[in-house]
């Protein structure tokens, strides 16, 4: 049986409620600002994550603002090069209006997190036929990432370009063409990962270590 939750959330899952934060048009979460989010360390999306300090929260949301409002090859380059730490500046006036802005994100994020539980989907392998010939593929075959197929068959599906599917396609409507393309090939598809659970993230991860410095080239 679904989830109560999902079954009230999921008709609304083509209608986008998450464009505009603090009066500030945005972009939907989409499959690449998903994964950014993940790539910058941001709790934002954790179900369980938790603040000591308001002012800590507020720089991760001012974070996730910019994600969706910038351009994105400007997003693409601070990504490398750790620029995104940039945009983690909060300015306090009052705790008072703190509380407000947070209020504000916090009723926002709860409608992103219903939409995410409600959509996101895992493939679950059917058992093997008796009798069927043993799996001959060869050790060193390797799968697509997760986010590389949903990309494309977003773009296959739903007619958009790959910077649309990327960035600008919501990322409950891009769930939903993906488990579409599973199910018309016959895969068996359960709820997603437990988000009860922590996911993995970069956290400690510096993609700006991938790039030299000056002085060592």
């Amino acid at each position: 049986m679904r989830d109560f939750q999902q079954v009230l959330t999921l008709p609304f899952a083509w209608f986008a409620p998450d464009t505009v934060l603090f009066e500030q048009p945005m972009r939907s979460l989409s499959l690449c600002s998903h994964q950014a989010v993940k790539v910058m360390g941001l709790k934002v999306l954790d179900p369980l994550a938790t603040w000591e300090d308001p002012l800590d929260e507020m720089r991760e949301v001012l974070a996730y603002v910019w994600l969706h409002s910038a351009p994105i090859d400007e997003i693409s380059r601070a990504l490398w090069d750790g620029r995104w730490r940039d945009q983690m500046i909060y300015r306090e006036t009052s705790a008072a209006a703190t509380i407000a802005l947070l209020g504000e994100w916090r009723a926002f994020r709860e409608r992103v997190m219903a939409l995410l539980a409600s959509t996101e989907i895992r493939i679950r392998e059917k058992p093997a036929r008796t009798g069927a010939a043993p799996d001959d593929t060869p050790p060193d075959v390797i799968s697509p990432t997760l986010l590389a197929l949903q990309i494309a068959v977003t773009c296959e599906v739903l007619g958009e370009s790959r910077e649309r599917a990327c960035w600008h396609v919501p990322i409950w409507e891009a769930w939903q063409a993906y488990h579409v393309d599973r199910r018309r090939e016959g895969r068996w598809t359960v709820p997603g990962r437990d988000r009860r659970v922590p996911e993995e993230t970069f956290e400690d991860f510096n993609v700006a270590a991938l790039t030299p410095d000056d002085e060592d080239e």
